[in-house]
Parts: C-alpha cells; sequence; structure tokens
C-alpha cells in the first residue's frame, strides 16, 4: 500500500518501522465502522485489525465510530509496543484490554502473526500531526480530565441529558450508550468492592486524571475512563481552564476584579496581566510535576507549555471530533494571545511558540476561510488584526527607545505574515490591522451647540 500518507517502502525498511514502532491491535470492530489514528480515518473491512509503524513520538489519537458520531482516546506508545483494544458492542465503544488479557494479542502482534490485518500508520501526515500537539503533555490532558485510557467524546453524559428530544439519531446513540454503560458499571460495582489501584497501573484502569485548578469551564464529565475486563465506559469531554475575564469563576469573583475606568479600559486592551496571573494559577504544574521550570530547546516555562497545550488540545478535539466547546475554548485562547502587548517582549517563547501553532492549525482552513460569506465574518480577522497592531508598534518603541521584539519572534510573525499572504490572499498587517475589536472606538462630537 502507497500513496501521498503512506510512502512507497521496500520490505527492509516496512519491516523496521513494524518492529521500531507501536502498534494498535483492535478486535472486532465491525466492517463499515470508521476507525483512524491522528489525522486519517478509514472505513474498515472484514479483515481488519489494527495499525502498525506508529511514531513513538508525543501523543496519538484514536478515533472510531461513525461521520456523525465519533469517540477518541489519546494513546502514547513506546517504540514497539503494542495496545490492545476490544469493540464492546453493548455500549458500541472499543475499549482497552487490561494487561493479562491484553499479553496474548500483543505477543502475536509482535511476531508479525497479525501483520496481514494491520493497516500502515500514514506516515506522510506525521509532520502536520507533530505540529499541532507538541506542546499535548500528559499534564496537559490530565488537567484536562481526559489522560488516558479516557474515552473522549463531543458532548458528556450529562450534556447528552440537556439535548431536546429531537436532536438526531446520533445523539439519542450517545444517551442510549451511556445509560447502559452506567448501568453495567454500577452492576459491576455491586458485585465485587473496588479494589485499590496498584501504582503504575496503565492500560484497563477506571480512573480518569481530574481537572487540576479551581478554574475549569464547563464541558467535562466526571470520571469516564476505558475499563479493561468488559466493564463498559461513559465517554468524557475535556474541561478547560476559563480564560475569559468578565466570565464568573467558581469562587465567585471574575478575572476584571474590581477595576474601573482607566484601570478597566488598560487591562482589557492589553490583557498581558491577566494572561500572567492565568499562568501562575492556573497553568501551574502540580508541586510533584517532574517537569523542570524551562526547557533548554524552546526556553518555555511549564506554566506556559500547558497553556499551550490547551491551545492544541481544544483546537484538536473541535477538528477530529467536532467539539464546539472545544472549539470555543481554542477561540477564546487565541483571543487571549492576540491581545497581548507587553507580553510580546516579556514572554517571546510563549509568543514564538504560539505564533508557530496558530499557523499549523490555519493549514486546515479552506483557502477562502476569509471570503467565503459563511465564515468571512470570524473572530479571527480582529484577533489576527489586533496581534498584527500591536506587533507593528514596533517601529514606534524603537524610536521611543523601548525593548524590541526578539528578533526569533518578529521571523515567526513574518512567517504567519507570509502564510497568510500566500494561503489566504491576505495581509494581516494591512487588511486586517483596522479589525481589532479591542480598540477603542473615535466618537467624532458635533461642535455646534
Amino acid at each position: 500500500m502507497s500513496g501521498p500518507d503512506v510512502p512507497s517502502l521496500d520490505p527492509e525498511e516496512a519491516l523496521q518501522l513494524t518492529q521500531r514502532g507501536g502498534t494498535l491491535v483492535c478486535l472486532g470492530l465491525p466492517a463499515g465502522r470508521e476507525f483512524g489514528v491522528d489525522l486519517r480515518s478509514y472505513t474498515v473491512g472484514d479483515r481488519f485489525g489494527g495499525m502498525k509503524m506508529i511514531p513513538t513520538q508525543g501523543v496519538h489519537f484514536l478515533v472510531f465510530g461513525t461521520d456523525m458520531d465519533r469517540t477518541g482516546c489519546f494513546v502514547s506508545l513506546a517504540p514497539s509496543e503494542v495496545a490492545v483494544f476490544r469493540w464492546d458492542a453493548a455500549v458500541e465503544l472499543l475499549l482497552p484490554l487490561a494487561p493479562a488479557e491484553a499479553a496474548p494479542h500483543a505477543a502475536a502482534a509482535s511476531s508479525l502473526s497479525l501483520d496481514a490485518s494491520l493497516g500502515p500508520y500514514p506516515l506522510g501526515t506525521w509532520g502536520e500531526w507533530a505540529a499541532l500537539t507538541q506542546h499535548i503533555s500528559p499534564a496537559a490532558l490530565a488537567r484536562a480530565a481526559i489522560a488516558p485510557p479516557t474515552l473522549v467524546g463531543p458532548s458528556a453524559a450529562e450534556d447528552l441529558e440537556a439535548l431536546p428530544a429531537g436532536a438526531g439519531a446520533s445523539a439519542a446513540r450517545r444517551r442510549s450508550r451511556c445509560a447502559q454503560a452506567e448501568a453495567v458499571q454500577a452492576e459491576a460495582n455491586l458485585a465485587a468492592p473496588a479494589a485499590p489501584a496498584a501504582a503504575g497501573e496503565r492500560a484497563g484502569s477506571c480512573a480518569a486524571g481530574g481537572a487540576a485548578g479551581g478554574g475549569a469551564s464547563e464541558g467535562g464529565s466526571e470520571g469516564g475512563g476505558g475499563c479493561g475486563g468488559g466493564a463498559a465506559a461513559v465517554t468524557a469531554t475535556a474541561r478547560y481552564v476559563e480564560v475569559d475575564p468578565h466570565a464568573l469563576r467558581p469562587d465567585g469573583s471574575r478575572g476584571v476584579g474590581g477595576r474601573r475606568g482607566g484601570a478597566l479600559t488598560s487591562f482589557l486592551l492589553d490583557r498581558s496581566e491577566w494572561l500572567g496571573w492565568l499562568l501562575a494559577h492556573e497553568y501551574s504544574p502540580p508541586p510533584d510535576s517532574s517537569r523542570p521550570p524551562a526547557r533548554a530547546a524552546d526556553g518555555l516555562s511549564a506554566c506556559e507549555a500547558g497553556l499551550l497545550g490547551e491551545l492544541q488540545l481544544s483546537f484538536l478535539l473541535f477538528l477530529r471530533l467536532s467539539c464546539l466547546a472545544s472549539l470555543e475554548q481554542w477561540k477564546r485562547l487565541v483571543s487571549l494571545l492576540c491581545g497581548c502587548e507587553a507580553a510580546l517582549k516579556a514572554r517571546t517563547a510563549l509568543f514564538v511558540g504560539f505564533v508557530q501553532a496558530l499557523r499549523a492549525q490555519l493549514a486546515f482552513a479552506p483557502p477562502d476561510f476569509f471570503d467565503d460569506e459563511l465564515s468571512a465574518d470570524n473572530f479571527l480577522r480582529s484577533a489576527l488584526g489586533g496581534l498584527a497592531a500591536r506587533a507593528g508598534a514596533e517601529p514606534l518603541a524603537k524610536a521611543e527607545g523601548q525593548q524590541a521584539l526578539a528578533p526569533a519572534l518578529a521571523a515567526e510573525l513574518a512567517r504567519l505574515r507570509a502564510f497568510a499572504l500566500e494561503r489566504f490572499r491576505i495581509d494581516i498587517e494591512v487588511d486586517l490591522a483596522d479589525e481589532d475589536e479591542d480598540e477603542p472606538t473615535v466618537v467624532e462630537l458635533p461642535t455646534d451647540r
């Protein structure tokens, strides 16, 4: 098999990639269902048994279901590691098997006995995937309460209950699956008391990571990881940090606080102060985190990497699961970062990472995105216009002896401008620079009395 996504390989290259890469074994997935890993999905046939040659850097996202009803699960694979999932017809979900049950199937895959039923990973998409997910860390997934092996859906169980009865067949199926899953789990809990989880237990654990911090916005269920041994699982949706300064937080406060008049105007025109508060209070890693304060490769602090991880995570879940809550969080994060001015100079590494991530994400927008009547009037016009205006004040800043933009950030902004010009035929420094919605409106008063 070869094509744009799967390059032509000689037998020796294919064997090495199979043996060194990760493997996903999927047992019993019905023909006609959709299955995918990362950016590509396929309709499976009767002989489908999983995927091989999966790169072992970073995280991957397993997706299954139908065009209208998708579920996902994040996985991380070590070299030569095999993860095994089984289709549960009762709840229509792929569930990870417990290690003991998965062992014989993993051994069969490692010995190449299952090779004929395993499709190759679309290696041609790996560069795009890496650029979209480089900041999605285990800590970012745990903060969002969707750490592996949690099954991730576009709507949590409680969200589905709020949908009207005529919301569609796919919503009805998800309601039914959630109800069945909860019933099976309740019966299992009555049959045997829960045993304490062993330290370091991996696939088969029923525990889902909790959201860190008190500012998580709505959009997530409480629990719901995949359970091995045939137990059912309720899908969860990601929980996000509340980044809107106007929104009421769980403790009853708002980001704008008690600011009034000029103080409030300054706070909203330059979101740098609010960004700093969020980084310090919401995106800081837990005290026992093994991540160092900064990475030599990119200079990001742990909290900055956490914010970029949520930016990438929210975009990915919208892209692959059509999760509207994730789209809204992505929009809020982009607007926040594009609304900062002082931080452009104070947090160079963060904004270099942000501009790189945004360019990779915009590559998935159609070329007529800023022209089509359905999408032309979108928040990105004002967000990118604000970013261009704030970065465009650089010549004046230099003339006044202020700190200049770091060369690395100036170069990334130039790449973003060139990308937008080539793909969308817009110049963000000319066509969008007057569309910053946060800029004050000048009103001319009449002079005649």
